[in-house]
C-alpha cells in the first residue's frame, strides 16, 4: 500500500491505495489537510520547521504509513516540452535533453529531467530533387585550363568530401524520420536543489520517499491508462481550487497541456466560461495541427457533480458538439464520485516509467557524489602515502644525523664546564663589558666635540671678511660678541652715503653671514661722517677651522690608543687563563689614563680657541 502526498497549495491531498497490473487503482482512503498559513505557496515550502511539524502531526493522527510515499509536486518551477529524439539509451537521451534545456536553466543551477514516451514523430515529406542541369561544355574546358594548379584540386576535393558527408548525414536523419525512428518524449527540467530539499524536507518529519513526480508527466501516464482507453481524440480538464489543467489526446497520444488560473469561484457561471474557453482554444490548436481528428469526448475533473451540466452547456455554447462527462476512473470512482476531486493526487499511482521519477536523479547524484569523494579522497591518500614514506626515510636519517650532533654537543659541553675554559670565558665579560663602557665614553665626547665645532668663532678670520667686504666703502669699528647667538655688532662709518648700500649688499652676498641686520645711518658732524648701524649673525661653524684641524689630530692620536687596547686584549683573551699574565687589571688602568689625558687636552685646546 504506498501513500501519495500532492503538494501544490495550502491545501494537501493525501491518498493511500495501490495500483493493480491492470493499471487500475484501489483506493483505501483519502483525505485533505490545512498546512500551516504561508508555508506553502506554487509547490514550495516557505516555512521547513512549520511544514515538517505539521507532517508529522499528521501522520500521526492519521496513522500513515512512514514508508513508500510518492511525492507529486504542481509547480511552475517544473519546466515542459515536446521533443523528438532518435531512439537512443538513456544515457544519451538525458544528455540530449541537456543540450536542449541548455537555454531554459541558469548557469549556476543544476538541472535534472525526466522524460516518458509519447507516440512515434510522423514522417516527413520527401523533397523533390530537381534534375541537375547539363554543365555547358565550353566553360568547363575553359576551367580545366585554368584549374591546373595543385593547389586548387585539393582544395576542390576537401569541399566535395565536406559536402558528401553532410548530405550522408541529413539523407540519415531524414530515412530515420521517414521510417518512424523518430520518438515524441514529454520532456520535463528542474532544479536538482528544489527536489532535493523537498526530499530532504519530508526526510525530517521521518518519512521515507519512494518516488517524486511532476504533476504534468503524470496527469499523461493517467490518461495513458484511464481516458485513452476509451476515447482515441479527446479532451482533460483537471480544477484544483483557482487552476485549470488542460490536456488534450489527438490520434491516441498525448498532443498538448497546460495550465491556466482562473478569476472566478468554482460553481459560477463566469468560471464555466473560463472552462469553455479553455476548451475552445484546444480546439482551434488541435484545428490548426491539421491532424484531421475528431473530438470524442471532454472529461472534467475536480468540480462538483452537480454542476456538470452548466459546465457543458458553456462548453457547448462555444460551438463544441462533443460529450460531456464527469472523469470516473475504472473502479473505484464508480462508487465515490468525489475521488475525481483528487486525480493530481491519483495519478501518483501511474507513474509508469522509471525516467519519469525525480527522486532517482537525486539519489543517483549522490551516489555519484559519495563515489567521487571515495574517489578523491584516495587520489588524496595515496600521494599522502607515498609523502608519508619519503618523510619516514628522511626521519630515520635525521635521526641518525641527530645521534652524531648530540654526541659533537655533549663533547662541546664537557670542554664548556672546564673550570680553565670558564675562568678564560669570565675574564673575557669583564674586558668586553669595560671596554663597551669607554667606548660608549668616547662616542660621547665626540658627539659634544661635534656640538661645539657648530657654534661660530668671531676670529680674526671673521674680522678680515668684514674689513674686505668694506674697503673702499666704509671704516669698520668691531663690537660685542654673542659666542652663543653667533651675532657681531659693527658700526661703520661712511664718507658718502651711495656707499652705504653697496657695503651692506657685500655682507648680505657674503656666505659667512647667516643674516645681516641693518638698522640705519646718521651723520655725525664732527667727524663728517656717515654713522652705519649694522648687527650680524655669523653661519654655523664660521671661524672654527684651525679647531677642527687639531680635534681630528686628537681624534686620530685617541683612536690609536684605543685600537691598540682591543688588540692588546683580543690577543690576551685568545690564550688560555693560565697563560694570561697577573698585570691585566694594570693594562687597563693606563688605557683609562691615557684616555683621561686625550679628554683633558682636546678641552684645554677648546678653552684657548674660545678665548
Amino acid at each position: 500500500m504506498s501513500v501519495v502526498v500532492y503538494l501544490a497549495n495550502q491545501q494537501i491531498q493525501i491518498i493511500e491505495g495501490t495500483k493493480s497490473g491492470k493499471g487500475l487503482a484501489t483506493i483505501k482512503r483519502y483525505l485533505t489537510l490545512e498546512a500551516p498559513e504561508g508555508s506553502v505557496i506554487n509547490g514550495v515550502v516557505m516555512d521547513e520547521d512549520a511544514f515538517v511539524e505539521f507532517l508529522q502531526e499528521a501522520w500521526h493522527k492519521a496513522k500513515l504509513p512512514t514508508r513508500d510515499i510518492i511525492l507529486v509536486i504542481n509547480s511552475t518551477k517544473f519546466v515542459g516540452r515536446t521533443l523528438e529524439l532518435p531512439a537512443f539509451n538513456e544515457k544519451t537521451t538525458y544528455e540530449y535533453i541537456g543540450r536542449e534545456f541548455a537555454e531554459v536553466g541558469r548557469e549556476e543551477v543544476e538541472q535534472i529531467f525526466s522524460y516518458i514516451p509519447i507516440g512515434k514523430a510522423e514522417p516527413k515529406a520527401q523533397p523533390v530533387e530537381k534534375p541537375a542541369e547539363k554543365p555547358d561544355k565550353s566553360r568547363v574546358k575553359d576551367k580545366l585550363k585554368k584549374d591546373v594548379k595543385k593547389r586548387h584540386d585539393a582544395r576542390s576535393k576537401a569541399k566535395a568530401a565536406a559536402a558528401k558527408k553532410e548530405k550522408q548525414a541529413e539523407e540519415k536523419k531524414e530515412k530515420a524520420a521517414a521510417k518512424g525512428r523518430l520518438n515524441k518524449y514529454y520532456v520535463e527540467g528542474v532544479d536538482r536543489e528544489y527536489v532535493s530539499d523537498c526530499a530532504s524536507i519530508f526526510t525530517q518529519a521521518g518519512l521515507k520517499l519512494a518516488a517524486v513526480y511532476s504533476d504534468g508527466s503524470n496527469l499523461i501516464t493517467l490518461c495513458e491508462a484511464t481516458s485513452a482507453k476509451r476515447f482515441n481524440t479527446f479532451v482533460l480538464l483537471v480544477a484544483d481550487a483557482m487552476t485549470l489543467t488542460t490536456i488534450l489526446w489527438v490520434n491516441g497520444s498525448f498532443n498538448y497541456g497546460n495550465t491556466v488560473r482562473c478569476f472566478f469561484e468554482q460553481g459560477t457561471p463566469e468560471y464555466a466560461g473560463d472552462v469553455a474557453r479553455s476548451v475552445s482554444q484546444l480546439i482551434q490548436f488541435m484545428k490548426s495541427s491539421q491532424s484531421g481528428a475528431e473530438l470524442q469526448g471532454i472529461e472534467i475533473a475536480g468540480v462538483d457533480p452537480n454542476d456538470l451540466p452548466m459546465y457543458a452547456e458553456a462548453i457547448e455554447t462555444m460551438g463544441t458538439s462533443a460529450p460531456v462527462r464527469l472523469y470516473t476512473p475504472t473502479g473505484a470512482a464508480a462508487t465515490d464520485p468525489e475521488l475525481q476531486k483528487y486525480l493530481h493526487t491519483v495519478s501518483g499511482l501511474y507513474g509508469a516509467y522509471r525516467t519519469q521519477d525525480f527522486l532517482i536523479k537525486v539519489l543517483h547524484h549522490k551516489k555519484e557524489s559519495d563515489t567521487s569523494g571515495l574517489n578523491a579522497t584516495l587520489k588524496l591518500f595515496v600521494p599522502a602515502f607515498i609523502v608519508f614514506i619519503i618523510m619516514s626515510i628522511v626521519f630515520v636519517a635525521m635521526t641518525i644525523v641527530k645521534r652524531g650532533k648530540v654526541k659533537q654537543l655533549e663533547a662541546l659541553n664537557e670542554y664548556n664546564e672546564r673550570p680553565d675554559v670558564m675562568m678564560s670565558a669570565s675574564v673575557f665579560d669583564a674586558l668586553q663589558e669595560r671596554t663597551e663602557f669607554l667606548v660608549a665614553q668616547y662616542n660621547a665626547i665626540m658627539e659634544i666635540d661635534e656640538d661645539i665645532l657648530t657654534y661660530p668663532c668671531g676670529n680674526s678670520d671673521v674680522m678680515q671678511v668684514f674689513r674686505t667686504c668694506a674697503a673702499g666703502y666704509a671704516d669698520i669699528e668691531f663690537g660685542a660678541f654673542d659666542a652663543q647667538s653667533g651675532t657681531l655688532s659693527i658700526t661703520a662709518k661712511a664718507s658718502e652715503v651711495e656707499q652705504i648700500n653697496k657695503f651692506i649688499r657685500r655682507l648680505m652676498d657674503d656666505p659667512t653671514f647667516n643674516e645681516v641686520n641693518y638698522t640705519g645711518y646718521d651723520y655725525e658732524d664732527d667727524i663728517e661722517k656717515w654713522k652705519i648701524n649694522i648687527t650680524t649673525t655669523l653661519a654655523e661653524s664660521v671661524g672654527r677651522g684651525d679647531v677642527k684641524k687639531l680635534l681630528e689630530e686628537s681624534r686620530s692620536r685617541m683612536g690609536k690608543s684605543s685600537s691598540d687596547s682591543s688588540e692588546g686584549s683580543s690577543d690576551d683573551n685568545s690564550e688560555e687563563v693560565t697563560d694570561m699574565p697577573d698585570d691585566t687589571d694594570d693594562t687597563v688602568d693606563q688605557d683609562v689614563i691615557q684616555f683621561e689625558e686625550d679628554e683633558q687636552e682636546t678641552d684645554e685646546m677648546l678653552n684657548e680657541e674660545a678665548e
